[in-house]
């Protein structure tokens, strides 16, 4: 299927509002105008990487306010966002679009994987007011978008699975990337009697994680690398250390925006969003 051709019946076929979905149309219109005039070596869309995605930010967007700084993902768009943060979120927005687009491709069966986009987001917030809760709804397809999160998604995926269900089930993202395992107890329900981490990475209070949360401990286990020496924290980077404060919210976001309910919500799915959300919702209290 022509590129062309695939982004006219995804947009049909969406529930992209009109204005979402002129601006998907302009800016996948953009990708797909910078690979027809790539020569030696040709780019062809269905045939790219993220260093093609790059390149393309780079050249028609970011050159001008970078200057001579190299675009080399998150450290360059920290230092853009300093001065530019608009440019910034325009640049996110670019990248969940093209990471839609990708998606609805491998649908179709024309690209084997979707490009790992995520490193080219700067992980900043594209809205500072409070992360409020998603409705019963969103959380719904939030779920939906957790289960489906594979390896085609991310090197990590059970991390990632895990991850958003201890956001789901109580803890906040400093306290996720935190999360002793010496501090965790297997319960008869099968979910995990755990001690949160305090502000001095102390033991805090004590939680009662939900079965389906302790689900996914069990799945991450057998995945879990090998921790460097003295390392105790649950959720380990590839570098087999904790997680960064900032990873919460690139996970959460990353797996949001391969829903476009998610994708386009305003405010976005942050960490914070999820964490405020719970995984299920609290009965009335009697009168």
């Amino acid at each position: 299927m022509d590129p062309l051709v695939l982004l006219d019946t995804w947009l049909e076929n969406s529930s992209l509002r009109h204005s979402s979905r002129a601006e998907y149309r302009r800016e996948v219109q953009s990708w797909l105008a910078w690979c027809a005039a790539q020569r030696n070596p040709a780019v062809h869309p269905w045939h790219i990487g993220p260093e093609h995605v790059a390149r393309w930010a780079y050249e028609e967007f970011l050159q001008d306010a970078l200057g001579d700084l190299p675009f080399d993902g998150p450290r360059a768009l920290a230092i853009l966002a300093s001065e530019n943060p608009g440019l910034v979120k325009s640049h996110d927005r670019r990248i969940t679009i093209l990471v839609l687009y990708y998606k609805a491709a491998k649908e179709q069966k024309l690209v084997l994987e979707e490009p790992h986009l995520q490193d080219l987001r700067s992980g900043l917030d594209r809205n500072v007011t409070a992360p409020g809760r998603l409705t019963p709804r969103e959380r719904a397809v939030f779920l939906g978008a957790v289960g489906a999160w594979g390896p085609a998604n991310s090197t990590a995926p059970e991390r990632d699975r895990l991850l958003a269900y201890l956001l789901l089930g109580g803890l906040r993202p400093a306290q996720a990337v935190r999360l002793d395992m010496r501090l965790m107890e297997p319960q008869p329900d099968l979910g995990y009697h755990v001690q949160l981490p305090d502000a001095v990475d102390g033991p805090g209070r004590h939680i009662v994680l939900d079965p389906m949360v302790g689900d996914a401990v069990r799945d991450y286990l057998p995945h879990r690398p090998e921790p460097q020496p003295g390392i105790h924290t649950l959720l380990l980077s590839r570098l087999r250390r904790p997680l960064r404060s900032r990873t919460p919210n690139d996970i959460v976001r990353a797996i949001a925006d391969t829903r476009p309910r998610l994708a386009d919500r305003r405010p976005p799915v942050t960490a914070d969003t999820v964490a405020h959300t719970g995984l299920w919702d609290e009965p009335e209290e009697p009168p």
